[in-house]
């Protein structure tokens, strides 16, 4: 499936510029790119333009707002990966408004021997969202969409720092799932193409459904930077690197999704069978921020900022 990076072509206005064309004859294309429709300049283009949003999330735990608000962070940067831009509440066409409210359950306990230990603190969780699109309603009216959990989300750990910590994270993290699962707000056939990348009664090879991705272009990097979290068994029949090698089985829809992020990103596969655990949430983490770096995400809602230095990471290239 992959040609040698320096043989590809750059995406350039939402398209791959054709092979071989001077940089100076799209010109014209790219500055049309960097200009708001009143004509006014807006500086370099995005690979990913939705529109501008602002976002208010709330988080309480028994009552009481927590130091950090971990929704707020994980929602603002999935919409930004989503290529929303941030904008103040009155100049934004999207407004994100919500409330993440966590209640401790109970601490789940064993007596051993006269011996009490805690298993696991429990805390229950309720995420009320609310998006308001405020130009594609008709007659003026904005278009709101709310979500929320059918019943409370209950999660724990042993300590309980981390049990406040992870009740949050999973709760930002199933709520965004319902979110981008919307056939408005997400995009239905980037998420049908990965879906096919399990089935296994899918006519088409895995290699077709990779190079329908890469032809979407930056569109489908957001739910592919997911699917490097996907450790399901690739379905359809393909062509990947020394698989005859190996038992079918340890494809995953994660080796797939590093390979088309690397046509679409233009650096280099950065999985292959082999891979740990370990190497695969480095490598999340560099096209995170490759991702990052190619929409101009700003740094608050940027992954490990503090980790950065002036380039990707090694597993990334």
């Amino acid at each position: 499936m992959s040609q040698p990076r320096e043989q590809r072509t750059p995406w350039v206005g939402g398209c791959r510029a054709a092979r071989g064309l001077p940089l100076l004859l799209l010109l014209p294309v790219l500055l049309a790119s960097c200009s708001h429709p009143d004509g006014e300049g807006s500086g370099p283009a995005l690979a990913l333009d939705r529109g501008t949003i602002h976002i208010e999330i709330r988080e309480m735990m028994d009552g009481e707002a927590p130091p950090r608000n971990i929704a707020q962070e994980l929602v603002g940067r999935s919409f930004l990966q989503h290529g929303f831009r941030l904008a103040s509440p009155e100049e934004a066409r999207y407004l994100v408004r919500g409330v993440l409210d966590c209640v401790y359950h109970k601490e789940l306990t064993i007596e051993l021997e006269g011996v009490s230990t805690t298993l696991e603190h429990q805390w229950d969780s309720t995420f009320n969202l609310e998006i308001v699109d405020r130009e594609q309603g008709s007659g003026g009216e904005p278009v709101v969409r709310t979500f929320s959990f059918p019943e409370p989300l209950r999660n724990g750990r042993t300590d309980d720092e981390m049990a406040r910590r992870d009740i949050r994270r999973r709760a930002a993290s199933m709520m965004l799932g319902m979110v981008w699962r919307d056939p408005e707000l997400g995009d239905p056939p980037v998420a049908q193409l990965i879906s096919a990348l399990v089935d296994p009664f899918e006519p088409r090879t895995f290699n077709e459904l990779e190079r329908a991705l890469v032809e979407l272009g930056p569109r489908a990097v957001p739910f592919l930077l997911e699917s490097l979290s996907d450790t399901r068994t690739v379905g359809p029949e393909g062509e990947y690197p020394d698989l005859a090698a190996f038992n079918r089985d340890q494809l995953k829809v994660y080796h797939l999704a590093d390979r088309v992020l690397a046509e679409i990103l233009l650096r280099y596969p950065a999985l292959d069978l082999l891979s740990t655990n370990d190497r695969r949430f480095k490598v999340i983490i560099g096209w995170t921020w490759a991702w990052e770096d190619a929409i101009g995400i700003p740094d608050p809602y940027r992954l490990e900022p503090s980790k950065r230095t002036t380039r990707v990471p090694d597993s990334v290239q």
